[in-house]
């Protein structure tokens, strides 16, 4: 090989390095840059599903105080404090009132309980679960000390009579006519949880491979997956930045 070609060969390779640098760096900030855009994009559509899901929840929130100023439903409370349970009349107009006059006010109200101050459930929309004892679950225990005009909010619970695929919103009743009485029962609003998939699996602006979906504290998905059937109630998500989240709402 002549010393001219051996030349060229050499300044081809000297010119390859910088281009090679240059490439190189060119890849990885533009795969850093897309990554970026890919996370700022998702956290956008996961803060947006939040916004949303809280707007709802404030509404059903509100529902729930509406139905502990009914005037009928705290008249029966009453009654029912007063020593009268036993007054069938009072209990059937109660089931009647609720099934009636407030479970067609929102479609999405799976069912509405009526708690005793000592946790029996005197009138519910659903047969079942009248006269069952809520005196040992979180509902009744955290419903009694939460203030008039504020909710509990609860999902996860042991009872076998209450579905696990529901949420419910508990909101204490006070009496109209004797103060003193303190909060006589504690309304309790079911909702399915397929309310909130109807948020969740909404895909608009994300790709293919790309999922927003609700777990509770104990990791366990509530709403459903794109990828995996059944996956709510059923599916524990052990991952990182859930593990990161929960930490920090410990702290």
């Amino acid at each position: 090989m002549s010393i001219k070609n051996k030349l060229i060969i050499v300044l081809l390779c000297i010119s390859l390095i910088p281009i090679s640098v240059i490439t190189t760096t060119n890849y990885f900030q533009s795969k850093k840059t897309l990554t970026q855009y890919t996370l700022d994009n998702l956290t956008a559509i996961a803060e947006s599903k939040k916004t949303h899901i809280v707007s709802l929840l404030e509404v059903k929130k509100g529902r729930t105080i509406d139905f502990t100023s009914d005037g009928f439903i705290r008249d029966r409370l009453e009654k029912i404090k007063l020593g009268k349970f036993s007054n069938k009349k009072i209990i059937g107009s109660l089931n009647r009132h609720l099934s009636v006059n407030k479970l067609p006010l929102d479609s999405h109200i799976d069912g509405i309980a009526i708690v005793d101050s000592k946790g029996k459930v005197v009138a519910s929309t659903d047969k079942t679960w009248i006269n069952i004892d809520m005196s040992g679950e979180d509902i009744f225990g955290e419903g009694m000390k939460t203030l008039p005009g504020h909710t509990y909010v609860n999902q996860s619970t042991s009872s076998p009579y209450i579905k696990s695929e529901s949420f419910y919103i508990v909101a204490p009743v006070t009496s109209k006519r004797y103060p003193g009485m303190g909060i006589i029962g504690l309304v309790v609003n079911c909702y399915n949880m397929s309310l909130l998939n109807e948020i969740t699996t909404i895909h608009a602006g994300m790709g293919n491979m790309e999922e927003v979906y609700l777990v509770n504290k104990d990791k366990v998905m509530l709403t459903d997956s794109r990828f995996i059937p059944n996956a709510p109630f059923r599916l524990r998500i052990d991952t990182a930045p859930v593990n990161t989240f929960l930490q920090t709402k410990k702290q």
